[in-house]
């Protein structure tokens, strides 16, 4: 998704740059200083240079992250599409430049060529509005269809499903993983507020930092009963594993 909320913020430029390109050209042919015609064209090369990068990163934007086949065949038509028109946008530019430097060219055929280019400018402008579209539709979509409820629930069900394709052995060994893990993961936590209740004391921080004391006792007292949690669940967990591994045994023979 970070990719597409960039194609998005660099897109809202786009069309400014489309938009004031040939406006910014035409204006270098009307211009007679030779010194402000050169800058003009630079602005206009820039330009170019981060429409280009745009277009490239919409090109390679993958169309997997499209939850239908639909938007995807639309995505790749846009795509197609713009590369098709901004590759005509920069041939029509490069077709006014050779006609600025030609010493019988008209004015007539100078207003031709710039309505050509906006013509174009504004067909690019609409792919990328039309793109800008369909990936907000996407966002929307997705953020739409996948609450927190559903998600969860989704997660659930794949979880059972799982546990249906294992047989016995799997299953003891995934619940003996699963009870090591959550053992070793409260050891880590009992480890961290023991070490830090033991700095608190070693630097004697509430004499310090009086300000702090009474934050200090107020998380002493939360890491109390934290500590009481953690134990209450560990002894549970460790009680329903013998619980289920007597069930097995005596089972078994």
């Amino acid at each position: 998704m970070s990719q597409i909320k960039q194609i998005l913020q660099k897109s809202l430029n786009f069309t400014t740059y489309l938009a004031t390109g040939a406006t910014l050209y035409g204006f270098a042919l009307s211009i007679q200083d030779t010194k402000l015609k050169e800058n003009s064209l630079k602005s206009q090369q820039e330009e170019e240079e981060q429409n280009d990068e745009l277009v490239k990163q919409i090109h390679e934007l993958k169309i997997e992250r499209f939850q239908d086949e639909i938007s995807k065949l639309k995505f790749e038509n846009f795509k197609n599409n713009l590369e098709s028109s901004y590759i005509k946008y920069k041939e029509q530019i490069e077709l006014l430049k050779n006609k600025t430097n030609e010493s019988n060219t008209t004015g007539e055929n100078l207003n031709s060529g710039l309505d050509n280019l906006n013509k174009q400018g504004e067909n690019i402008v609409k792919i990328v509005e039309d793109i800008n579209k369909l990936l907000n539709d996407q966002v929307e979509k997705f953020l739409g269809d996948n609450n927190l409820f559903e998600l969860l629930l989704n997660l659930y069900n794949n979880w059972l499903n799982m546990l249906s394709t294992l047989s016995y052995e799997q299953l003891g060994a995934l619940a003996h993983l699963l009870v090591g893990i959550f053992v070793l993961y409260n050891l880590f936590n009992i480890i961290f507020i023991l070490f830090g209740e033991f700095l608190i004391d070693y630097f004697k921080l509430e004499e310090k930092l009086p300000r702090l004391a009474i934050f200090i006792k107020l998380r002493k007292k939360l890491q109390r009963y934290y500590l009481i949690l953690i134990f209450f669940l560990m002894i549970s967990v460790l009680l329903l594993m013998i619980y289920a591994n007597l069930l097995v045994l005596f089972y078994s023979l």
